[in-house]
Order: structure tokens, then sequence, then C-alpha cells
């Protein structure tokens, strides 16, 4: 008799075989997962960027805007800074979640709050209540705001 150190190849194949079914059952659920946390990220983000809009009107003493184009699936802050327009934070983006938005523009006065004047670019604030619905191959999540300004996750 030999000592003989290792694995058969029937052993191995059990084993990959038994692998294999631990991965088929997980990895529909970590889909899942995976979309949710997309989901739910593109919706702290879009409150984090609302924030950012309300204390940039508040540093600057300006109206500040926050643009969303749900065609191009992107959001930004615009405001007038020391004789230009300037994008605050950059340009946001998840691609691969998409939104919808009842508006496309929220103005923010001097003080923080909401504003429904017109900007310089001859746009219309309009009410700075907002329902914006992000999606993502079945998951979805939404944020609004108030009157207020106040975010509702």
């Amino acid at each position: 008799m030999r000592n003989r150190s290792g694995f058969s190849l029937i052993e191995m194949v059990i084993v990959m075989v038994i692998i294999g079914v631990i991965v088929g059952i997980s990895v529909p659920g970590l889909s899942t997962w995976y979309r949710g946390r997309a989901v739910h990220a593109a919706r702290d983000r879009f409150a984090s960027a609302h924030g950012l809009a309300r204390s940039t009107a508040i540093r600057y003493g300006r109206l500040s805007e926050l643009h969303l184009d749900a065609s191009a699936n992107k959001y930004w802050i615009e405001v007038d800074t020391t004789g230009g327009r300037d994008t605050i934070g950059g340009i946001w983006q998840d691609p691969p979640v998409t939104f919808t938005s009842t508006r496309s523009l929220l103005c923010f006065d001097q003080r923080g709050l909401p504003s429904i004047r017109t900007t310089t670019a001859s746009q219309t604030c309009g009410s700075p209540d907002v329902k914006v619905i992000f999606t993502v191959q079945g998951a979805s999540d939404t944020v609004e705001t108030t009157v207020l300004g106040k975010v509702l996750r």
C-alpha cells in the first residue's frame, strides 16, 4: 500500500458541484441586494446635493439652483459666485440608476430657504416641493421635498 496525499478527481468534482449549487442559490439574492443598494445610494446622494444647494446659497449669499435633468440622468448645483456662474460639487450621475422628477429646477435664497423667483437665466424656479423617483431594474426609491425645503426619504 502506498501513502497518498491529495484528493482524487471524484472528490474534487463533488466539491465543485457543491460550490456551484451554493453560488447558484445566492447570486439572485445578491443581485437584488445590489440593485437596492444602488437605488438607496442614489437617493442619499440626491439628498446630500439638496443640502449642498441650500448651504451654498447661504455661503455665497446668493440664489443657488439645483438643476435636475432626468432625460440625461444628471443633476448639479449652480450659483453666481463672484462674477460668473459656477457649478458646485460637480455633476452627479448614477449610471445604473435612472430617475424621474416632478421639477427640473429648485432654487434657494441667501437664507437657504426655497425660492420661487425667476433666476438669471429667465427660468422660473417654481414650487420648491419635488418628488424624485430613482429606479434600476425593478428596484425603486423616492425622495420628496416639502414646500419648506425639508427632504423626506
